[in-house]
């Protein structure tokens, strides 16, 4: 009897701290979110959100989100409005909660006080909430699976492994890239031998790899429609060009540009996300120039980029984490700890090898986990509450890193807000009509913040997008084109087109216009909305 109720009073008091770090969680997200408006890290977010719900980019709505599997896009549409913010944002934020609420739990119940348990998940979540993305959440999500792996060992309840399933689950629908490579890097930190003990365990690690690799069934298959077939086709040479840096080298290759009937310019304009014309943007001589080029990582200056892509560790974002998380490895020693570095600093090294050095949104999940790395292992554990002059170095180092990281984030956040309201009141009167837009020219992230509501007039913008989704049949762009109003279409008829773009960009689109369609590209007129410019231009014989 006695045992039970002891087993009864841990059992409550497991509950209560469960509650309080969601409670805590949940107050530090919305307590950021009220105080400093949270903007998108970047405009894939934005664009996500656009298809997820039918506005801006977006004809309609749809749950192919493009970058994120197709049932999270379900997800995501049936979240019901809150406050009038739509399910894509409610969906950001609660992965967020999440996330705080297993760092805050899993910290407190190795035994670390309080201080680590909510200064780390400060330190960790601070940027992702103010400029959350994707990526980021999709890392903090794995992050949060080896903190469940680790209190499962410690408490032998079934229910965190489900949580924790559950939790790595999720960062595969959001992003299945960063999935991978979390979990690559935390290998070395996996409790391996309560999984080759645990019956349980095993079936439910077991479990969760089938239901992901159905997940990507049910995702690939979602894309095999007709309407689908282009943009299948020139997505995959598409990223070469536009994300792994292929155009440069294949500038310098004379030869291959004469062969395939391409200038110079056509390839800055592949680079540049401009797919509007199939004469360029042909997958069949994409895909055969980049085969005779040969692997990406074979070209010269492929090395050298990949250090250089090493360097941005260093950058605002990261150097405070990185900063404590390194002098709290070099105090507790582990073999588990370094091996994870390790594979971290290899994982940079490799993606920037690969063509995609430097992306700072990648790393903030590795970052991350390496500060968390040592407070997961025992030994490590131990060490830290031996004696209470340990305590206080890691409670000193994690309060520096707080400071430096409070005035780097806070102060990027307030410089946020000012663009914000400064492009909410220059959209004042923008068109609803189809506006072209290249690239990143449309401030995305300052006109539609995190916290948009269904009420605000930014929704009813048409934007025409010149870029990843311009042939994806839910886009604006795919159904002026198929309407015979696609921006080449105007060019050709030497119709009008208002279009927002960078001088760079337009400069491209002159070249294109003398090279590809022999006439002048001339400017009628321009209209100003504060910093944007909608500029209208027609094509006219030489």
């Amino acid at each position: 009897m006695l045992s039970n109720i002891f087993l009864n009073k841990r059992d409550k008091s497991n509950c209560h701290l469960v509650l309080g770090s969601l409670v805590v969680s949940f107050f530090f997200v919305i307590f950021l979110c009220s105080f400093l408006e949270p903007r998108w890290e970047s405009n894939d977010d934005v664009g996500m959100s656009m298809v997820a719900h039918g506005y801006g980019i977006a004809a309609f709505g749809s749950p192919h989100l493009i970058f994120s599997n197709v049932i999270w896009g379900y997800l995501v549409r049936c979240l019901p409005e809150f406050n009038g913010i739509l399910g894509y944002s409610i969906a950001t934020i609660a992965v967020l909660i999440s996330c705080g609420a297993v760092l805050v739990y899993g910290l407190l119940s190795f035994g670390l006080g309080y201080v680590s348990a909510f200064l780390v998940p400060f330190l960790a979540l601070a940027r992702p909430v103010l400029f959350p993305q994707f990526t980021i959440n999709a890392g903090l999500l794995m992050v949060s699976f080896v903190i469940c792996l680790h209190l499962y060992k410690q408490k032998n309840d079934k229910r965190i492994v489900f949580i924790g399933c559950l939790l790595a689950y999720c960062s595969y629908l959001v992003r299945n890239q960063e999935f991978f490579l979390v979990l690559a890097v935390s290998l070395p930190l996996l409790p391996f031998s309560s999984i080759r003990s645990d019956k349980w365990l095993k079936i439910s690690l077991a479990t969760t790899a089938l239901i992901v690799i159905a997940s990507h069934a049910v995702d690939k298959n979602s894309y095999r429609g007709e309407e689908w077939a282009a943009f299948n086709k020139l997505n995959p040479p598409r990223a070469l060009f536009t994300d792994f840096g292929a155009h440069n080298y294949i500038k310098q290759r004379p030869d291959i540009l004469e062969r395939y009937g391409y200038s110079v310019n056509d390839i800055n304009l592949t680079s540049n996300w401009f797919f509007a014309d199939p004469n360029i943007t042909d997958p069949d001589k994409l895909n055969a120039m980049l085969k005779e080029l040969g692997p990406l990582p074979a070209q010269q200056g492929a090395v050298e980029r990949a250090f250089v892509g090493m360097k941005i560790l260093l950058h605002p974002s990261l150097l405070p984490i990185l900063l404590a998380a390194g002098m709290i490895a070099f105090f507790c020693r582990s073999w588990q700890v370094a091996a994870s570095w390790s594979l971290c600093i290899a994982a940079i090294f490799v993606l920037g090898l690969l063509g995609r050095p430097g992306v700072v949104r990648v790393y903030v999940p590795l970052v991350s986990l390496l500060l968390i790395a040592p407070f997961l292992i025992e030994n490590s554990q131990r060490w830290i509450q031996k004696n209470w002059y340990r305590q206080f170095v890691i409670h000193a180092i994690l309060v520096a890193a707080a400071i430096f990281n409070t005035s780097i984030v806070f102060s990027a956040s307030k410089t946020s807000q000012k663009e914000i309201k400064q492009i909410s009141k220059e959209l004042t009167g923008f068109p609803s009509y189809p506006v072209i837009n290249w690239g990143a020219a449309f401030p995305f992230e300052n006109a539609y913040p995190v916290l948009l509501r269904n009420t605000d007039a930014a929704l009813s913008y048409q934007l025409y997008g010149l870029g990843a989704f311009t042939l994806a049949p839910f886009s604006v762009s795919s159904l002026e084109q198929k309407s015979g109003r696609g921006v080449v279409d105007l060019l050709k008829s030497k119709k009008e087109i208002s279009i927002i773009a960078s001088m760079n960009s337009l400069n491209l689109l002159d070249i294109y216009c003398k090279e590809r369609l022999h006439c002048q590209l001339t400017n009628i007129a321009t209209q100003q909305y504060g910093t944007i410019q909608i500029h209208k231009y027609r094509c006219e014989d030489i």
